[in-house]
Order: C-alpha cells, then sequence, then structure tokens
C-alpha cells in the first residue's frame, strides 16, 4: 500500500500530468507555525516593559530595542531573504528561518538562567543577562522576513490555483494571531516581585516550545517543490520566470507599485509604533499591563477581520484606491481617538475599543 506522503490526486486528461499531495498541507502548518511563532517573539516584551525594564536593568529605550531589532534586520536582509527564496527555493528559506527562530528563541532563554543579584539590593532581587536576550531577539528577528514572505511562495508552489487564496490566507493570517497572542500571554504569565525570575523563564520556555515545534513540521518537507507540479502555473519546465535583480528593477519603474508600497511602508510603520510603545503610552494613566495586551490583541485581531471584509470588497469590485484613502482617513481619526481616550484614567472600555477601530 503506499504510503500517505506518496498518494497524488492525478488530473487524468492533463498533459503533462499535475497533481496534489497532502504533504502540501504540512507544509503549510510549518510555514504558517513559523510565522505564528516570530510575530510572538516580536512582541513578547511589549505589553510587559515596565516588568523587562526592571528585571533586566535597562532603560525604556533599550527594552523597545527588543521590538525594534525586527524592523531593523527586515530592512537590512529583507532582500537577501526574498532573493534567496526566488533564486534558492522555499525549502532552504523555511529551513533557515524555522532554526534561526528556534536558536534565537533558546538563547533568549538563557538570558534568564543564573540570574545576577541586583548591586545593593536585597538577596531575592535578581536581574536577568540583557546582553544575551538582544543577541537571542536579534537572531529571531533575522528569521522574520522569511515568515512572512514565505505564505505566498507555498501557496503558490505546493497548491493548485483554485486554492492558493486560501493557503496563502491561512499561513498569512498567523502572523496578527501570534501578535495577539504574544500581547495577551506574557502579561498573564509574568509577574513582578520575587517571583519574577521564575515567571520570565515560564514565558520564554513557552515560547522556545512553539519555536520547537515549527522546526519540527518543518523537518519531513525541506524540500523546494513538490515532485510533480500541482497546475500549470507552478510547472517550471512551462513558466519562465525573470531574474531576480531584473524583475526587481521592473518593480521601481512601475509607479502604482511604488505607491502602494509607501501607503504600505506608513501604515505597517504606524502599527508597529503603536504596538511597541503601546504599554508605555498607556501604563502611566493607570492602565495595567494586561489591559495593555488585550488593547495590543484587539487592534492585531480586528484589523485581521477588517482586512478580510476588505479583501473581498476589493476583489469584487476592484475599487482599490478608494478603498485605501477609506482605511487611511478612519485610521486617522481613530487613532486621534485613541490618543484622547488613553490619557484619560478609568477609561478601560473606551480605550480598548479605540485600540480595535485602530
Amino acid at each position: 500500500a503506499a504510503s500517505p506522503r506518496s498518494r497524488l490526486t492525478v488530473d487524468p486528461e492533463s498533459e503533462p500530468q499535475y497533481a496534489t499531495t497532502p504533504l502540501r498541507w504540512l507544509v503549510l502548518a510549518a510555514a504558517a507555525t513559523l510565522n505564528f511563532s516570530s510575530a510572538m517573539n516580536w512582541v513578547t516584551f511589549v505589553a510587559i516593559a515596565d516588568h523587562t525594564e526592571v528585571y533586566f536593568q535597562q532603560t525604556s529605550f533599550n527594552v523597545n530595542m527588543l521590538s525594534l531589532v525586527f524592523m531593523i534586520a527586515s530592512l537590512v536582509t529583507g532582500l537577501f531573504w526574498a532573493w534567496l527564496l526566488d533564486t534558492l527555493g522555499l525549502g532552504l528559506g523555511l529551513w533557515l528561518g524555522v532554526w534561526l527562530n528556534f536558536i534565537g528563541a533558546v538563547v533568549r532563554l538563557l538570558a534568564t538562567i543564573h540570574p545576577m543579584v541586583v548591586p545593593g539590593g536585597e538577596d531575592d532581587e535578581y536581574y536577568g543577562h540583557f546582553w544575551v536576550l538582544i543577541i537571542g531577539q536579534v537572531l529571531c528577528a533575522l528569521s522574520n522576513p522569511i515568515s512572512l514572505y514565505s505564505p505566498a511562495k507555498v501557496a503558490d508552489t505546493w497548491f493548485p490555483q483554485n486554492r492558493r487564496a486560501l493557503a496563502n490566507m491561512i499561513a498569512s493570517m498567523a502572523n496578527p494571531v501570534g501578535i495577539a497572542a504574544g500581547m495577551i500571554v506574557p502579561p498573564a504569565v509574568v509577574t513582578g516581585g520575587t517571583d519574577m525570575p521564575k515567571t520570565f523563564s515560564k514565558l520564554l520556555i513557552f515560547l522556545s516550545i512553539i519555536s520547537a515545534i515549527s522546526v519540527l513540521l518543518t523537518l519531513p518537507v525541506c524540500r523546494n517543490k513538490p515532485t510533480i507540479p500541482p497546475s500549470p502555473s507552478g510547472d517550471d519546465k512551462k513558466n519562465t520566470k525573470l531574474p531576480f535583480l531584473k524583475g526587481l528593477k521592473q518593480l521601481l519603474r512601475n509607479r502604482p507599485f511604488l505607491f502602494m508600497a509607501a501607503m504600505w511602508s506608513i501604515g505597517i510603520g504606524t502599527f508597529n509604533v503603536f504596538i511597541t510603545l503601546m504599554e508605555q503610552m498607556l501604563c502611566p494613566y493607570g492602565y495595567t499591563d494586561k489591559f495593555t495586551g488585550i488593547c495590543g490583541g484587539a487592534m492585531s485581531l480586528t484589523g485581521l477581520v477588517g482586512a478580510m471584509v476588505a479583501s473581498i470588497y476589493v476583489d469584487k469590485t476592484k475599487n482599490f484606491v478608494p478603498t485605501l484613502k477609506t482605511f487611511y482617513a478612519l485610521a486617522m481619526l481613530t487613532m486621534l481617538g485613541y490618543l484622547m481616550v488613553g490619557r484619560c484614567r478609568a477609561k478601560t472600555t473606551a480605550c480598548r475599543d479605540g485600540c480595535a477601530e485602530l
């Protein structure tokens, strides 16, 4: 009997033969888990910035760098990872991505092992090794572009045309879900006082396990493409692709693409700033870390729902520019509302709803 991995669904009328394999779902699960884990690792310390400052004896600027290194790493290595996926293939890219993410998560955990006694403090006051933590965070950050770029490549390489949108959506949705989890889970685990070292270790152990799952899912599928292409458009013999640099030059001459890229950069930059600084904007006005995490989760998940609704509308009407303008106008208004409500004490419901609308 044939193994599950070898069972193929073949269209007998197609020439050459095209087929789909159940293995494609494992590849999709690996890409989605990497995306989810990378997102959680990015925002791990955002909602617990105050505890992180105390435990690692650092300034708020240094704590913010734990999040900002992901943006810096994307700027520095983004083109390299795009070239690697396009030229050397998906298998190598996923393999490097999951291992960088896992090793970084483990290094972060090492920062909480054998904490040092706070100089001049009580005997039970300890602090972690910040520079070990930042090294681990940089390693996680280096894998982030792969986690963001791989969903489209997985859909194009492993899925037939009528399933690519679904596959891309599943793997891409893992990112905002991971951000929401990364905002909600840390404040629920990390506590202040003498238990702080133990709770930090528990949190980073949990995140290391999630990173390890992405490694385990990738091990059986470390290959660039299926043996038989899933559709004619996925057949390299039938489709000649432009070299990476030539395609990049064409994009840079495309004005509509440059406009969309600029708008996307503004949107994602605004979102990243709000996520990174949310705890530091809310806690001085009496809001707790747990509430900050809920606001961040609401901001991410409702944004996901809005994106799904907008994509359906745009797909049917083709009104790309009007939709973009409408969303940016609404984002500006809700941002102003959030800043005003966030400065009012005990306005938890209004502040949470403002984050969701933003």
